[in-house]
């Protein structure tokens, strides 16, 4: 009976070893594998290597990452190629002489103020007027004031661009084409592109002087009408126009368009001031 207790002993024990001996070869070697978060990290610490290596410069120093087929470089900023201003001085014989300053090109119009020889001002439109003296619309640099200073009363440099001349001061592009009511009259009236001497266009109206043997029509038309005003009392007066049309008067220059009604007694009211937004001279 011992017997058989010692041997059963010892084939329990023989089969808890080898069980135990399965077990261990079944487990994992390698601990980290175990760890899903180590193996996170290691992935990431490859792609951070991967980077790195794929952003190194190359010989031209730029990164290889931004070396991309058919990438376009931004050009530089467009620069501002606007003229300066050309600043210059009043002259006269007499370095005491005052000087005038004139409300329009023109001997005739009112002085608005003066200035002294060697003062400084700032160049703007010019204009001829029917004596054949050229004009200069001037700044003051000191008061800003504005007016119109005759050229010999100037020192221009030898070869001052006339920047924004009669002909080119407005400072919109093309001139807009007329409506067909108003190409009609000029047709009927000028009879031909030859017959016109200028055009004005404000916001609102488009302004045609023609002159035909010596006779001069004025012709405008208001934006979105079909009235075309015409009248042949027209008077060239020191580069502008001054039309007289019943009891309205309208005064045509470089700057503005304005028209002046008249009552019974004479007195004037303006009715209307608009800015020149184009203008042409032939």
């Amino acid at each position: 009976m011992r017997s058989r207790l010692i041997t059963g002993s010892v084939l329990l024990v023989l089969l808890l070893a080898v069980v135990s001996n399965c077990r261990q070869k079944s487990a994992p070697t390698t601990p980290e594998a175990a760890n899903p978060g180590d193996a996170s990290a290691a992935i990431n610490q490859g792609t951070a290597n991967a980077s790195t290596a794929s952003s190194s410069p190359n010989e031209t120093g730029i990164p290889h990452s931004t070396q991309r087929a058919g990438t376009v470089r931004r050009p530089n900023a467009t620069k501002n190629t606007r003229p300066d201003p050309i600043v210059v001085s009043l002259t006269a014989t007499d370095p005491a002489a005052q000087i005038n300053v004139r409300s329009q090109p023109s001997q005739t119009s009112d002085a608005i103020g003066y200035g002294t020889v060697g003062e400084s001002v700032t160049l703007g439109h010019t204009e001829t007027d029917a004596d054949g003296y050229t004009w200069y619309q001037v700044t003051f640099q000191q008061d800003d004031l504005v007016g119109w200073v005759r050229e010999d009363l100037l020192v221009l440099p030898p070869t001052t661009p006339m920047a924004e001349s009669q002909e080119t001061s407005a400072p919109t592009a093309d001139r807009p084409a007329p409506s067909d009511t108003l190409k009609t009259s000029l047709d009927e009236t000028c009879g031909s592109q030859q017959a016109i001497e200028a055009y004005y266009q404000t916001p609102s109206n488009s302004i045609y002087i023609c002159k035909v043997r010596n006779q001069r029509t004025y012709l405008s038309q208001e934006t979105g009408t079909e009235q075309v005003i015409t009248t042949q009392d027209v008077e060239a007066l020191g580069g502008g126009y001054i039309i007289t049309n019943g009891n309205f008067e309208y005064r045509l220059d470089s700057g503005n368009f304005v028209v002046v009604r008249f009552d019974d007694s004479g007195q004037q009211e303006e009715v209307l001031r608009e800015s020149i937004v184009y203008t042409e001279r032939y």
